[in-house]
C-alpha cells in the first residue's frame, strides 16, 4: 500500500520564502504531502475554520520561527501561533524549528514593532518547551534538520497517513484559486532547480501537486509541458501546451504547440499553428516562431 503522510507546514512568509522552499522539497523527497496553508491568508474567521479542518486531517505538523510574528487574529494573538496551539490541542505530533540566533536577522526580516517583538519572544518560550524542537541558522541547515527530525518521528509516532481517496486533498483540491497561489508559485521554483539538477522523478512530483493545486495557472502548465518536452515526450508537452491555448491565445502558447507538432513529425500542423503565432504580438516568442516557421515552409 503507497501511504503518504500529510505535513502541515506553517510559518510566516514574506521573511521565510527560501527556507519553506528548502523544506518544501525537503518534505516532497521524503515522500510526504506538503500542506502549506499559510498562504492561504486566514485574515477572518471563516478562513482560519477551514485552516483548522486542514490540520485535522494532517499527519504531523511543522513550525519553522525567525524573525516575524506574523499576522495578528482578533485575539491579539497571530495566526501562526493559533495554529501551532490548535496542533497541540489536536495531538498532533508537533515539530518545532526555532531559529538559533533571532537578533542576527536582518531588519527587513525581523518585526519593527514593539509589542509585536514581545509577542515573538513569548511565543519562542512557549513553543521551546515542546520535546521535538529544534533550532537552525540557514536553509540548508533548516532542511537537514527538518529531513532528520520527520524520519525519527514517524518511526517513533507512526500515524494513519494518507492513501488516495482520503479528505484532505479533496479540500486542498477545492482551493483553486489565487489564494494558493504563493506555494504553487513555491513548487514551479524548486521543480526548476531539481529540473537543472537532473532529478526529475522529483521534478515530476513537485509540478503535479502544482498542478493538481491549480490546473488552470499557466506557470505550471508551461513547465510541466516544458517538461515533457525536455524528457522527448512531446505528445505529454502537448497536452498541456494546448490546455495555454485554451486559457488564452498568444503568440507563445501557439508556438509551444507548434514546436511539439514538429517534433512529433507532425509538419501541416506545426506550419498552422506558427502562422497563427504570427499573427500575434510579440510576446517573447516571436522571433522563435518565425524561424520555425521558416524553417518549416523549406520542408
Amino acid at each position: 500500500m503507497n501511504k503518504k503522510y500529510t505535513v502541515f507546514l506553517s510559518s510566516t512568509y514574506d521573511d521565510l520564502r527560501e527556507e519553506r522552499r528548502e523544506v518544501i522539497q525537503t518534505l516532497l523527497e521524503l515522500d510526504c504531502i506538503p500542506c502549506s496553508m499559510e498562504t492561504f491568508p486566514a485574515d477572518n474567521d471563516e478562513q482560519f475554520e477551514f485552516i483548522k479542518s486542514v490540520i485535522d486531517e494532517c499527519d504531523y505538523y511543522v513550525l519553522i520561527i525567525a524573525g516575524r510574528y506574523g499576522t495578528i487574529g482578533k485575539n491579539g494573538m497571530s495566526y501562526t501561533e493559533m495554529e501551532y496551539r490548535y496542533a497541540i490541542d489536536k495531538g498532533i505530533p508537533v515539530l518545532t524549528f526555532i531559529h538559533s540566533d533571532i537578533s542576527a536577522i536582518s531588519f527587513e526580516k525581523s518585526e519593527k514593532d514593539e509589542q509585536n517583538r514581545k509577542k515573538l519572544d513569548a511565543f519562542i518560550e512557549y513553543a521551546s518547551c515542546n520535546k521535538l524542537v529544534k533550532f537552525w541558522n540557514g536553509k540548508e541547515d533548516l532542511a537537514a534538520k527538518v529531513s532528520t527530525s520527520m524520519v525519527s518521528v514517524i518511526k517513533r509516532h507512526p500515524t494513519n497517513g494518507w492513501i488516495k481517496g482520503t479528505p484532505i486533498l479533496e479540500g486542498i483540491n477545492s482551493i483553486n484559486n489565487e489564494d494558493c497561489s504563493h506555494l504553487v508559485d513555491d513548487l514551479v521554483y524548486v521543480a526548476n532547480k531539481c529540473k537543472e539538477e537532473k532529478n526529475f522523478e522529483i521534478t515530476h512530483r513537485l509540478l503535479k501537486w502544482g498542478y493538481t493545486l491549480q490546473p488552470k495557472k499557466e506557470k505550471v502548465l508551461k513547465e510541466y509541458g516544458g517538461l515533457y518536452y525536455d524528457e522527448k515526450k512531446y505528445e505529454g508537452a502537448l497536452i498541456y501546451w494546448k490546455k495555454l491555448l485554451d486559457m488564452r491565445t498568444c503568440c507563445g502558447h501557439y508556438y509551444l504547440c507548434a514546436a511539439a507538432y514538429d517534433m512529433l513529425g507532425n509538419i501541416e500542423q506545426a506550419k498552422e499553428f506558427c502562422s497563427l503565432a504570427l499573427k500575434y504580438p510579440d510576446d517573447g516568442y516571436y522571433g522563435k516562431a518565425e524561424s520555425l516557421y521558416n524553417r518549416l515552409m523549406k520542408k
